[in-house]
């Protein structure tokens, strides 16, 4: 939910043209949470620059297909990163891949989008 608030201020408070959202497939109905309701009720076209990217963290890529990677590469100049998992009962490999890894290779991938701002 840490990453929902975030994200809310975020829509709120920066201009940009569009918002890529990498998002667990069971997550993607959070968009709708109450979470997004500050944002909806003041500024409902912030919402139409959010563009949800289903993945998962642990895969190559992220899980994104090679088309959503080239156009992250062309578009994307901010990168937040809030995902993580804080299920200690979790396998610890689980646990490394999710949390260091996982943001290692997406480190690795923002080396090529043209347009981040460092």
């Amino acid at each position: 939910m840490k990453g929902m608030v975030s994200l809310t201020s975020v829509l709120s408070g920066v201009v940009l043209k569009h918002l890529a959202v990498e998002i667990r497939r069971w997550k993607v109905e959070e968009l709708q949470a109450t979470a997004f309701d500050l944002v909806r009720k003041a500024c409902p076209e912030r919402l139409k620059i959010l563009v949800p990217l289903e993945g998962e963290l642990g895969l190559e890529n992220i899980g994104l297909s090679e088309a959503q990677v080239k156009n992250l590469e062309d578009n994307v100049s901010i990168i937040f990163n809030f995902a993580a998992s804080l299920k200690l009962e979790d396998p610890l490999k689980t646990l490394v891949t999710i949390n260091t890894l996982a943001t290692l290779k997406l480190l690795e991938m923002a080396c090529k989008f043209k347009k981040l701002k460092v």
